[in-house]
């Protein structure tokens, strides 16, 4: 039987080790998983799931793969007109993230499955509460093609 590993397998596993590791003082940690939008009143969750692979339009070697990261903080679940969040503590821990992804992103440290990946998009969707303490980071991974197929005529 052969060990066949995704694309999405192989960002999830950078993407866990840098939150695991860029987060340790606060004791967060990822998972393989999609959060439900309720989740964050009981402690910071912070999931990660793979969103699509698509062949790339203007190269057919190459696939690009979508990973999404939900980075769910911890906010008080009630519903108050009056309650103030401040959103650069959401905003900063974006930030790291960020910044240690791009560190982590260097040239040669790819595989055939994952050359490099981009960090596309961050936003910063309303808790329950109406509050900004969540983030949502779309990655790019780009790699081989793996459904390509040789034909001989």
């Amino acid at each position: 039987m052969t060990v066949v590993t995704s694309s999405y397998e192989e960002v999830y596993v950078v993407l866990e080790s840098i939150i695991n590791t860029e987060f340790a003082p606060e004791g967060f940690t990822a998972q393989k998983d999609k959060l439900h939008d309720s989740v964050g009143h009981k402690g910071t969750r912070i999931a990660i799931y793979p969103e699509d692979d698509l062949v790339n339009p203007g190269n057919m070697l190459v696939q690009d793969s979508t990973v999404t990261l939900q980075f769910y903080n911890q906010y008080t679940l009630k519903v108050d007109p009056n309650q103030a969040v401040d959103p650069s503590v959401i905003t900063n821990y974006a930030e790291r993230f960020r910044r240690r992804l791009e560190f982590v992103n260097m040239p040669g440290t790819g595989s055939a499955r994952v050359w490099f990946f981009d960090l596309t998009r961050i936003a910063y969707p309303d808790d329950p509460t109406g509050n900004k303490t969540r983030f949502i980071a779309t990655i790019r991974a780009k790699g081989n093609n793996a459904g390509l197929s040789e034909t001989t005529g």
